[in-house]
C-alpha cells in the first residue's frame, strides 16, 4: 500500500514541478546561448542581459516557493481536505501517509537539485567552449594542483556535508507537514492558514537561532584551540575541514531530532486529533 501511496502522490505532485523544471532549463539554455554569443561574436544588449537575469532569478525563486507551497497543499489536501476522506478510508496508517508524502517531496528536491546542476552546466559549457587553448591549459594545470590538497579528511568532510544536506532535505517537508497539522487542529480550524504560517515562521526562527548559537560555540571553541597553530596553507585547510566536519555533524544531529519530533507530532495529530474539513 505504501508503494501505491507514493505512486499516486508522485503523479499528483509532478504536475506542479515539471512545468517549472522545463522553464528553468529553457531559461538557462537561452542564457548559455547569450553567454556564448557574447564571448565569441557580438556583445549582447545590456537590456536583454538585465531581462534574462531577472527572469533567471524569478524562476529560481519560483522553484523554492513552489516547493514549500506544494508540500503544504498536497499534505493539507490529502489528509485534511477532500482527498482526506478517501485517504482515511483506505487500509493505511498515519505513518504510511507521512512517509509516502515525505519520500515524494524528497525526490522532487533531488530532481530540483539535478535540474539546477544541468542548468548551470549549460552555462559552464558555453564558457568552457569559448576559452582559448592557453587558458584551458592553465585551468587544467590549476585543477591538477588542487588534487594535492585532497585528503581522506577532506573526503570525509564532503561525505558529512552531503549527508547533512540529505537529512535536512528530509526534515524540511516534515516541518511543513507538522505546521499544516497544527493549523488544522480543532482549536485553530477557523484560522488554519494563519496558524500554520505562524507555526512555520516561529519554529523556523527558533531552529535558526539554535543552529546559529551552536555554530558560534563551535567556531569559538575551535578558535581558542587553534590560535597557536602555525597558519600555513596546509594547516589552514586542515582547520577548515575540521570546522566544517563539526558543523555538518551538528547539522545532522539537529536535523535527525527535528525529523523525529515532527514525525511523531504529525502522526499524533493525524491519529488522535484528525479534523477533516
Amino acid at each position: 500500500m505504501l508503494g501505491k501511496l507514493i505512486k499516486y502522490e508522485f503523479r499528483a505532485t509532478a504536475r506542479y514541478f515539471v512545468p517549472i523544471f522545463i522553464a528553468m532549463i529553457l531559461v538557462f539554455f537561452i542564457n548559455s546561448l547569450l553567454v556564448y554569443a557574447n564571448l565569441n561574436y557580438v556583445k549582447v544588449n545590456d537590456i536583454v542581459v538585465g531581462i534574462m537575469v531577472a527572469i533567471t532569478f524569478g524562476v529560481i525563486i519560483a522553484l523554492s516557493i513552489i516547493g514549500i507551497y506544494v508540500s503544504a497543499k498536497r499534505f493539507a489536501q490529502g489528509v485534511f481536505g477532500d482527498e482526506g476522506y478517501l485517504t482515511n478510508t483506505l487500509p493505511v496508517k498515519a505513518h504510511e501517509i507521512i512517509i509516502s508524502k515525505t519520500i515524494v517531496m524528497f525526490l522532487f528536491q533531488i530532481f530540483s537539485f539535478i535540474v539546477m546542476i544541468v542548468s548551470i552546466g549549460m552555462i559552464w559549457v558555453a564558457i568552457y567552449s569559448s576559452l582559448t587553448p592557453e587558458v584551458l591549459k592553465e585551468f587544467w594545470n590549476n585543477l591538477e594542483q588542487t588534487y594535492s590538497y585532497i585528503t581522506s579528511d577532506l573526503i570525509l568532510a564532503i561525505v558529512f556535508f552531503m549527508l547533512s544536506m540529505i537529512i535536512s532535505m528530509i526534515s524540511s517537508p516534515l516541518l511543513i507537514f507538522l505546521c499544516v497539522s497544527i493549523g488544522h487542529l480543532k482549536a485553530f480550524v477557523s484560522h488554519k492558514y494563519l496558524v500554520g504560517i505562524l507555526s512555520y515562521v516561529i519554529i523556523s526562527i527558533s531552529i535558526s537561532v539554535l543552529r546559529s548559537t551552536k555554530f558560534e560555540q563551535i567556531f569559538i571553541g575551535m578558535n581558542s584551540t587553534t590560535k597557536y597553530v602555525n597558519p600555513s596553507a596546509e594547516n589552514s585547510i586542515e582547520l577548515m575541514v575540521a570546522f566544517f566536519n563539526k558543523l555538518s555533524i551538528e547539522t545532522i544531529i539537529q536535523s535527525v531530532v527535528l525529523i523525529a519530533v515532527c514525525f511523531a507530532a504529525t502522526q499524533f495529530i493525524i491519529s488522535r486529533k484528525l479534523n477533516l474539513e
